[in-house]
């Protein structure tokens, strides 16, 4: 009995530092939004190359370690130089309570610890370049003298291009690599999927820019939003609302299409999808809600980049290999938290859906 009692007690232990080591370097904040979107490019093209689950499964894990790794170094080196801005504007900083000394020694080790992964994952040229350039941009962004994030529209562009163009094109390389020679499909989806996330971070950032005004004023810190009156603010809204989400809704269509080329089945899950979305959509873009910012709500296609894209591509690999089941487990088991809340979320929007069908007869004319 007491052995079982200090055996509960260790775990606790271990399960409250490990959540204390994940806050600290902000996990809730892009764990389950960034990492299932850039390992579903992964998952397509061991989809469209034939990868053997073997090969798929030696390079996702690894993967998996590095992005972890390189993510939290740059939001750690990040949050290292917000502190004195955070101080001024009343902001809640981790790194903060931190020594100057175990800060370096922090950032260091998370570097290395990003690189230590590729050894399992192989370099080649092209990607060892991306990686470099993935490290390098994430530091600029944040560090001085260039401190790209105050630095109006370089601020936007950096970190759409730090956070999702770089990571995609990176994650894309890798896997279509893996076969020789590589199918022209492949190359492709690379190309559509980068721009695709490359948009969705342009509108991603700038949703973060708006939302967080207030406390970039307070603190000084200048930002392409905090530069603009409400007039500019709107017309920004206006070009990510009419302009980039209806783009990055072009390439994300592409994208589908590729993918589907080499599992038809998967249409049938797309058009469900798509159909669903665009009663939605078309509900919440006529009640005039901003899309540029929808915190709390259903927004296209965030469920379908964060869940559904890279769970069915696992269950459909999985029915083609069986061995595949072993990665669908894995990702379910590391990202069960938002695939729970999705799924929770489906029930009130098939209600809401029908309801609207049914009380807008004209809604197909």
């Amino acid at each position: 009995m007491i052995n079982s009692q200090i055996k509960t007690n260790k775990l606790t232990f271990i399960k409250e530092k490990l959540v204390s080591v994940f806050n600290l370097f902000r996990g809730s904040d892009w764990w389950l939004s960034q990492t299932p979107k850039l390992l579903a490019v992964g998952y397509a093209e061991i989809l469209l190359e034939g990868i053997s689950p073997q090969k798929s499964i030696m390079t996702v894990i690894p993967l998996i370690t590095s992005m972890f790794f390189v993510a939290s170094y740059g939001h750690v080196i990040n949050d290292t130089f917000d502190i004195d801005a955070d101080l001024k504007a009343n902001k809640p900083n981790r790194i903060a309570y931190l020594s100057k000394l175990k800060r370096i020694l922090l950032i260091i080790g998370l570097a290395i610890a990003g690189l230590i992964p590729w050894l399992w994952i192989g370099f080649m040229p092209f990607s060892a370049i991306l990686l470099a350039t993935l490290y390098i941009s994430l530091t600029i962004y944040a560090a001085p003298p260039l401190r790209l994030k105050e630095r109006d529209a370089w601020g936007v562009i950096s970190d759409a291009f730090s956070v999702h163009l770089i990571p995609t094109l990176l994650v894309a390389t890798i896997f279509s690599h893996l076969n020789y020679p590589t199918r022209p499909e492949s190359s492709f989806l690379g190309f559509v999927s980068t721009a695709c996330f490359f948009l969705m971070g342009i509108r991603g950032i700038i949703s973060h820019q708006i939302s967080d005004r207030e406390n970039d004023l307070k603190s000084g810190v200048k930002t392409l939003i905090t530069n603009l009156e409400l007039v500019g603010i709107n017309q920004i809204k206006f070009w990510i609302t009419r302009i980039v989400l209806p783009t990055e809704i072009i390439f994300l269509v592409a994208m589908l299409t590729i993918i589907s080329q080499s599992q038809l089945l998967l249409i049938a899950f797309f058009v469900f999808y798509a159909i669903l979305s665009i009663i939605n959509f078309k509900r919440w873009f006529f009640n005039t809600i901003d899309l540029t910012y929808l915190e709390g709500y259903y927004i296209f296609p965030h469920d379908l980049y964060e869940v559904w894209l890279p769970l069915s591509l696992l269950c459909f690999l999985s029915l083609q290999k069986p061995s595949f089941a072993i990665l669908l487990i894995l990702h379910i088991l590391l990202f069960y938290p938002g695939i729970i809340g999705r799924w929770s979320s489906l029930s009130p929007i098939f209600v809401s859906t029908i309801s609207y069908i049914q009380g807008n007869k004209n809604f197909w004319r």
